[in-house]
């Protein structure tokens, strides 16, 4: 999984790192204080690859198997909104201007 930082990715400060278990259909939430996962979160089938919004509210998911895109509120690191998307979203990446998210679909390759 991959979830970049940097200008255009939101000016506070973050305190989690994400990493996408396919196994288990969700998200680690590792603390980076203490480097420990605080939590799960559960979000579609598995989850291939996440983007952070550039106003850094919200961790875009695209869920493979589940064939949707979960957007994950950063502040309550829950699932705010699931997307339904055609043939097997593989990866996802926030526009910078924060307008769309193109999302890459595995199974017939094409771009959502």
């Amino acid at each position: 999984m991959r979830a970049r930082s940097g200008p255009g990715r939101g000016s506070r400060p973050y305190r989690y790192i994400f990493t996408a278990n396919n196994g288990s259909d969700d998200l680690s939430v590792i603390e980076l204080k203490t480097l420990k996962v605080g939590r799960r979160v559960k979000v579609g089938g598995c989850p291939m690859v996440a983007d952070i919004t550039p106003d850094g509210k919200y961790l875009l998911v695209s869920n493979r198997d589940s064939c949707d895109a979960s957007v994950v509120d950063l502040e309550t690191l829950t699932v705010k909104k699931t997307i339904p998307i055609k043939d097997g979203p593989a990866g996802v990446v926030a526009a910078p201007d924060g307008r769309r998210a193109y999302i890459a679909n595995e199974f017939d390759h094409s771009l959502s």
